[in-house]
């Protein structure tokens, strides 16, 4: 759990860093997709906000937050990156974000790479 707590850790350390108050939540059932996610906090898919990772040729990751309802394109997301990407390995993300896939956060992870936050968050 070691490993865990210091993810938490970072999370907090960042959101403090940027001035925002949030409870964080430690949730003991499974939350690694948004559906799951949203059952655990008793709201709607929607409401959740996934974090995925994308892996440029260079090797950057490409960090992509949008609404848990919706899916990431690709095509989309190389045009904006300005190179092709393709989905990161499970490896690749925990090397390059510190996180597992499936428990991304939006925030604590190192910089580097790009962002791309969808406008259906709004």
């Amino acid at each position: 759990m070691k490993g865990r707590e210091e993810r938490i850790a970072r999370v907090e350390a960042a959101l403090q860093a940027a001035g925002v108050a949030a409870e964080i939540r430690r949730l003991t059932q499974n939350t690694a997709t948004s559906a799951l996610a949203a059952a655990a906090l008793g709201c709607e898919v929607g409401q959740i906000a996934k974090t995925l990772v994308f892996r440029r040729a260079d090797d950057a990751p490409v960090v992509a937050i949008l609404s848990g309802a919706d899916r990431a394109s690709a095509e989309k997301l190389s045009a904006a990156a300005g190179g092709e990407v393709r989905k990161a390995d499970a490896e690749f993300v925990k090397q390059k974000c510190g996180f597992e896939i499936g428990g991304m956060s939006p925030v604590g992870f190192p910089s580097g790479g790009m962002v791309f936050l969808d406008s259906g968050l709004r």
